[in-house]
């Protein structure tokens, strides 16, 4: 039996990620699925950074699949799990490392939060992140530069440096997150902070215990680097499910009152609101799980930040640039942020506002700093 498929108007992809998300079970047994559809559907799937989840939902359906793509499936589940050991084992010597020097860090995002997938394997590894804070941070800078003679690549962020090794990539963390609204730089800076650095979270990933972010900072800081993203290009679908994991695991766990506190605090109670109707709508997060209730505005939203989602791409891959660097990439880049703070800047006006100004701001410094070197 074969059918024709229609991504958004029959739901089978986001009903595949349900059922891998959470155990739901899809019923396709004995159906047929052509090579043109499995490809419409996986090619999604890859724009998002899913393709190991879709992977596992056509698995657990039942649904036949053409040889070629049989293989071709198991080729990518294969692929996603390999690159996880080798993250996961990565991770362990830069725990052990690090530990072994008395630094203090602590990771987020990737691995922290594969743990709470139904398989771990199968969620797309991206970077190491991990937070050094400020006492420790040049004597964990030259410690990588020292023992793996590397150099250390910060020119293009303002809160991180990167590196690579041995195919993994690294982000050194001296800040976890930078707000365009000086207010809310302060508030995260002065209240969230203080809390991340006195946790005593860990995570058991490869054997070893990973100092992770407590439940409440960790919803707080998977949310605020999904919505940043969303504000600066788009971002994808793993995100989101990164984020509707983390909550169904911890939820008994979160202070729901100071995660309010936190959110009124950077000026995205309603974004997260927003984001949360997306979790429970599309996603199928139990709607009792969130920590908020959510009103009907925020279910009408969900459509609108789907089809933002599916026309980025992850990160806003999707987005074409003539130039990688340089000041054209600069100005289209500035142009997509604008749109994009025109499409989604409601959801948080008193941080979206400042985006584009800060932006300025610092590329016209970064300017007049090469002119003038």
């Amino acid at each position: 039996m074969a059918f024709s498929l229609e991504i958004m108007e029959n739901g089978l992809f986001f009903a595949l990620i349900r059922s891998a998300l959470w155990g739901s079970k899809v019923h396709l047994k004995g159906q047929q699925m052509s090579t043109e559809d499995y490809h419409t559907l996986m090619n999604q799937a890859k724009e998002q950074a899913i393709a190991g989840l879709l992977a596992q939902g056509l698995m657990d359906s039942g649904m036949k699949l053409v040889r070629k793509d049989v293989f071709e499936l198991f080729g990518i589940v294969q692929q996603i799990k390999l690159q996880n050991a080798r993250v996961d084992e990565a991770l362990s010597k830069l725990c052990l490392m690090m530990k072994g020097e008395g630094l203090r860090f602590v990771v987020v995002k990737g691995q922290t939060i594969a743990v709470f997938y139904r398989d771990a394997g199968l969620r797309q590894s991206g970077d190491i992140d991990f937070y050094v804070p400020s006492e420790d941070f040049n004597q964990a800078y030259t410690l990588f530069q020292r023992r793996y003679s590397i150099t250390l690549d910060g020119e293009h962020s303002d809160k991180h440096a990167e590196f690579e090794l041995d195919g993994v990539s690294y982000e050194l963390h001296w800040a976890l997150t930078d707000f365009a609204n000086p207010k809310h730089q302060k508030y995260w800076d002065s209240v969230v902070m203080p809390i991340v650095m006195v946790s005593e979270e860990y995570a058991n990933i490869n054997g070893s215990l990973v100092p992770v972010l407590p439940p409440t900072e960790n919803v707080l800081y998977t949310f605020v680097h999904l919505m940043h993203h969303l504000f600066l290009g788009g971002v994808g679908l793993r995100q989101f499910c990164d984020l509707a994991v983390l909550i169904h695991s911890v939820q008994k766990d979160v202070d729901r009152e100071g995660l309010e506190k936190h959110l009124n605090g950077i000026g995205m109670k309603k974004a997260f609101c927003y984001v949360g109707a997306v979790l429970v709508d599309v996603l199928g997060l139990p709607n009792k799980e969130f920590p908020f209730s959510l009103d009907s505005k925020a279910h009408k939203e969900v459509p609108k930040i789907i089809n933002n989602l599916l026309v980025m791409g992850n990160f806003g891959h999707n987005v074409k640039y003539t130039q990688a660097h340089g000041p054209v990439h600069a100005m289209q880049y500035m142009w997509q942020t604008g749109k994009q703070i025109w499409r989604m800047g409601e959801y948080a006006p008193a941080e979206a506002r400042w985006v584009l100004p800060n932006m300025m701001k610092s590329w016209g410094n970064k300017l007049i700093e090469t002119i003038f070197r």
